[in-house]
């Protein structure tokens, strides 16, 4: 079975108030003279819900703070709290 797949360098998943802010502020960044291979200086700051990191496809880091989920290289560090509370 063949998949389409389409590379991106951010994906704002949300159409809503919170989506719509990130993806005006990153449309909002300037990489100024910054090189594909040379080592920049970019700082942003932004509040986000949900956060993920994937290289390829090997998730690195995941964080939901609406569904409590923090996987960091395929451990679910909250994972055993939300069975505790029962979600």
């Amino acid at each position: 079975m063949e998949r389409e797949s389409m590379e991106f360098d951010v994906v704002v998943v949300g159409a809503g108030p919170s989506g719509l802010s990130a993806a005006i502020r990153i449309k909002q960044l300037d990489p100024g003279t910054s090189q594909s291979g040379n080592k920049t200086s970019l700082k942003v700051m932004m509040t986000l819900t949900y956060y993920k990191l994937q290289h390829g496809s090997r998730v690195v880091q995941e964080i939901d703070a609406v569904n409590m989920i923090h996987v960091i290289d395929g451990v679910d560090r909250l994972a055993q709290q939300r069975a505790a509370l029962g979600i």
